[in-house]
């Protein structure tokens, strides 16, 4: 037995005027964007529909998206600055060494006495 589909389009059958028909498109993308960011997900941002074997609601799509690039952006911003820490300490810390070597060496008196045996 053959299952018949229908296709719903967004866009009506009859010409329509070209400013009303940007209204039609904007409707419809309006709606799919609203429904798509208003779904359940998943921690993975999955659907029940993308993970029907235990799905466990997270919460929707859009707070997922915004949560995921918030850890994602303050991720970069710890390693920046865990990096830039480590550059700013390495370089005090070779200053203050070239600093100890040359109060040292400008303490440092070598003698020298010389013998001339016969």
């Amino acid at each position: 037995m053959k299952k018949e589909t229908t296709v719903k389009t967004p866009m009506p059958v009859k010409p329509v005027h070209p400013d009303k028909e940007i209204e039609i498109q904007l409707e419809y993308i309006t709606k799919a964007s609203t429904e798509y960011l208003s779904e359940e997900v998943d921690k993975e941002g999955k659907s029940r529909q993308e993970n029907n074997y235990g799905f466990t609601k997270h919460s929707t799509r859009g707070a997922w998206l915004i949560e995921k690039h918030l850890k994602a952006r303050i991720s970069e911003l710890l390693v920046s600055g865990i990096n830039e820490a480590h550059a700013a300490l390495a370089k005090m810390i070779e200053d203050e060494v070239k600093g100890a070597l040359q109060r040292t060496f400008t303490t440092i008196t070598v003698a020298t006495k010389t013998q001339i045996r016969e």
